[in-house]
């Protein structure tokens, strides 16, 4: 399909020079950079941005704090054996 679009010349130049530099041609260029925008687009808007949630607790802190990683993992009960599911 053919349409008209008004662009700057300097853009045009370089889409240009990057056609030639590839061997391709600027229609090409064109096609592929849309792709490639409205591709990323989707992507962008289909997954909703992490947030994390700002959570208070109310507490002592650590009652000791010269008690180590480990020992803590053994008061609770945690099996350092266990393996960890995670996610590929």
């Amino acid at each position: 399909m053919k349409t008209t679009i008004d662009l700057p010349q300097s853009l045009l130049d370089d889409a240009r020079a990057a056609a030639a530099q590839r061997g391709w041609t600027v229609r090409l260029i064109f096609e592929q950079s849309l792709r490639s925008f409205l591709a990323r687009e989707s992507a962008e808007s289909s997954v909703a941005p992490f947030r994390l949630q700002h959570t208070v607790v109310k507490g002592k802190g650590l009652v000791n704090p010269g008690i180590s990683f480990a020992e803590i993992l053994e008061q609770s009960g945690v099996n350092r054996q266990t393996p960890v599911n995670r996610r590929k």
